[in-house]
């Protein structure tokens, strides 16, 4: 009876715990480290970020990142939903891919020799070879309506012109009379006025072609800086692991770190770098680095795993409460973990913790009766009986661990869980 307790008690925790569900958001970008707005309202996180506590409903999203389109995106989120949006940020620049030339000038800027990757503006853009030097210069907007310009202007000056001497040799009373021998006609005042309105509309295109100009730059960077560049040391990476050489491939997980912020490989870089420094026992290095990808880098696949290190990391140090409690943080979006194997993880712990403090059995009684309420229909649910049961007996209440031994179904059990529960069914024979 204390066992059907237990579990009713679990049940209204587990009820309790569930209300009120909230959703969650993953929003990461390509490239990361973007500004968000969510609602109208700036977010304090850039891009990758987790909003854990998220309304459910209709959201507005707006990602912003100097040298890239603004993107919109409007979604919809259930209650309880977790939710992964991925937006990929269109360039306001282009990379020409430009021949071997010795020399390259850009706009009057003549650029140093090397495997150099230019970063232009959108645009229209006139490429001359001369000299062994190929010349890039920006074409702006104003330029066509420019050179119109300066062809009609002198035309239209020559014909006011034309027009006004005729009206100066062959005087008539017109439309405006300066003196008694001399007046201007409808035509000349007309060609005048469009000359004059030709002129001004000149001067306001310079004016903006000036402005354009003193705003256009352009980057030019080394080609291995470049952020594609950046999957290549990744790649690298990656097949120096699956080959066991951590070192190395530590040494090109660190260059992704230290040169490309950017990069949507940045986070898998961190989380890989971690897991080395862990299986190599730096845990001071490791925690900052798991600690980073869960705060400032938390993608949908990396969060739960990054949780996840941490927590073993304070498990190794003897820290089982602690490392209980980081499993918590846990959001499940990584479909490699599912809620049952995290209860169970944070069972075992406790049955860790047992060995070193004997005063808890009573957590480890409950944390395995949980798992027989919560995951009845799982095919480890006879585990979790014997498990519950041992521990039963250990504490002295043989006659609940009877009792709970009597649910499991020996048809369905493996040979080790069978030879297991015969030996805990003589222990409490014994005690008789």
């Amino acid at each position: 009876m204390a066992i059907v307790a237990l579990l009713i008690v679990q049940c209204i925790i587990s009820e309790s715990q569930q209300s009120g569900v909230s959703s969650a958001l993953f929003l990461t970008t390509d490239p990361i480290n973007a500004d968000v707005l969510l609602d109208g309202e700036p977010l304090e996180e850039q891009t990758p970020l987790l909003l854990r506590v998220l309304e459910a409903g209709r959201h507005d999203l707006e990602v912003r990142k100097q040298g890239y389109r603004t993107e919109r995106r409007e979604i919809e989120i259930a209650a309880g939903e977790i939710r992964t949006v991925v937006i990929e940020l269109a360039s306001l620049s282009f990379s020409p891919v430009l021949p071997e030339e010795q020399r390259v000038i850009i706009y009057g800027a003549e650029e140093g020799d090397g495997d150099i990757l230019y970063q232009l503006p959108e645009g229209n853009y006139s490429f001359t070879r001369e000299k062994g030097a190929l010349r890039i210069e920006p074409i702006f907007p104003q330029d066509g309506w420019i050179r119109g310009l300066n062809m009609a202007i002198p035309l239209s000056l020559g014909f006011s012109t034309v027009l006004c001497l005729h009206d100066i040799f062959y005087p008539k009373r017109a439309a405006l009379e300066f003196s008694e021998n001399f007046s201007l006609s409808p035509a000349s005042l007309s060609a005048i006025g469009l000359s004059l309105t030709l002129i001004s509309f000149d001067i306001v295109l310079y004016a903006g072609r000036a402005k354009a100009k003193s705003a256009f730059t352009y980057a030019a960077t080394p080609r291995e800086q470049a952020l594609h560049s950046a999957k290549e040391y990744y790649d690298r990476a990656e097949n120096l692991l699956s080959l066991g050489q951590l070192e190395e491939a530590l040494r090109f997980y660190t260059r992704v770190l230290e040169g490309y912020k950017d990069s949507p490989l940045y986070p898998n870089a961190l989380f890989k770098t971690a897991r080395i420094h862990f299986l190599t026992g730096e845990d001071s290095l490791a925690t900052i680095e798991f600690n980073l990808i869960a705060d400032h880098y938390p993608l949908p696949d990396l969060f739960d795993k990054a949780q996840r290190g941490l927590a073993d990391i304070l498990l190794r140090r003897g820290a089982y409460r602690e490392s209980i409690e980081q499993l918590q943080h846990m959001v499940l979006a990584d479909p490699l973990y599912s809620e049952e194997e995290i209860e169970l993880l944070k069972a075992e712990i406790r049955e860790a913790w047992f060995g070193d403090d004997p005063s808890i059995i009573d957590e480890v009684i409950d944390a395995y009766g949980a798992l027989i309420h919560r995951y009845s229909d799982s095919e480890s649910v006879d585990l979790y009986r014997y498990k519950a049961a041992y521990y039963l007996h250990l504490g002295e209440r043989d006659e609940e661990a009877k009792e709970l031994l009597e649910t499991i179904d020996p048809a369905a059990l493996d040979e080790d869980l069978m030879r297991r529960i015969q030996d805990l069914r003589r222990s409490l024979e014994a005690v008789r």
